[in-house]
């Protein structure tokens, strides 16, 4: 772990932000081609965050800037193209999987009176998306309950362990409406686990991965846009089990 101790010089530009692309597609007798962002599922474009900043020195001193540099590209041999954790330390809860790219040192003739070093660092996201450090769990063993989300979908992995008979998990808007289904083909024993990993697409029965399972809707995305703004949808269960978990990570743009 290293604090690259920056002074932030300028915020990371406009272009540094989350952005996706959407598939187009062509409706009978409309002219042109129709943008299917409202239908979501955009493919995130690759992402790099800049920072700007100087490296204070302790003194004025010539030969203090120059060890500053040094130093950088010592650095940058050790973790350059590595993948590491980054975070803010105004806000620790949210982490980025990032590979660092390169820090760039502009040279400025040293002089005595010089005691900042400025730096560029530039780092590519492994995934868009910021997640939280912690995971958040829902139970929505008791019926429909609020999934706070971040501002960017999440997939959550389901757990219901049994006794549970094909089990169906409805994907809810903030006034309980069905925006769609999953169901189950499936009966389990008392404390029989079936997991449904939704951001990898499988099912798993007593740790065997069994896609047969699934037998009606689809896997489910968590996604802030699907109810009203300040709101969360929900999760609920139609039939019983002994517990119903969903486990995710919420995302940042």
């Amino acid at each position: 772990e290293a604090t690259v101790g920056l002074v932030l010089t300028r915020i990371p530009d406009l272009y540094d932000a989350a952005s996706a692309d959407y598939p187009l597609a062509h409706v009978p007798g409309r002219t042109g081609a129709v943008h299917l962002s409202l239908l979501g599922g955009g493919q995130h474009r690759e992402r790099r965050i800049n920072l700007y900043g100087a490296i204070v020195a302790s003194h004025s001193s010539a030969t203090r800037h120059m060890d500053v540099i040094d130093a950088l590209h010592t650095l940058k041999r050790r973790i350059l193209r590595r993948q590491v954790e980054m975070y803010s330390t105004s806000d620790p809860s949210i982490a980025w999987d990032v590979i660092v790219e390169v820090p760039r040192v502009p040279f400025i003739e040293p002089h005595e009176t010089q005691r900042m070093t400025e730096v560029q660092w530039t780092f590519l996201l492994i995934d868009p998306a910021a997640p939280d450090v912690t995971a958040t769990v829902v139970d929505f063993t008791s019926g429909p309950t609020s999934c706070p989300l971040g501002s960017l979908p999440s997939a959550p992995q389901i757990d219901l362990t049994g006794p549970f008979s094909n089990p169906v998990i409805n994907y809810l808007d903030v006034s309980s409406g069905l925006i769609h289904s999953l169901e189950c083909t499936v009966t389990g024993g008392a404390g029989e686990l079936l997991t449904i990993e939704c951001e990898a697409g499988r099912i798993s029965f007593n740790g065997v991965v069994d896609n047969d399972i699934l037998t009606g809707g689809d896997f489910i995305y968590l996604d802030p846009t699907d109810t009203a703004v300040g709101t969360h949808p929900q999760l609920s269960l139609s039939g019983s089990a002994a517990s119903a978990l969903a486990t995710y990570r919420r995302k940042w743009g």
